[in-house]
């Protein structure tokens, strides 16, 4: 897995997370 491919990973999942704690 490349660098890049788990930053986004990561980003998308701290999103998600800020989405569902609205």
């Amino acid at each position: 897995m490349n660098f890049s491919d788990q930053l986004v990973l990561v980003s998308s999942m701290l999103l998600g997370s800020e989405l569902f704690s609205i």
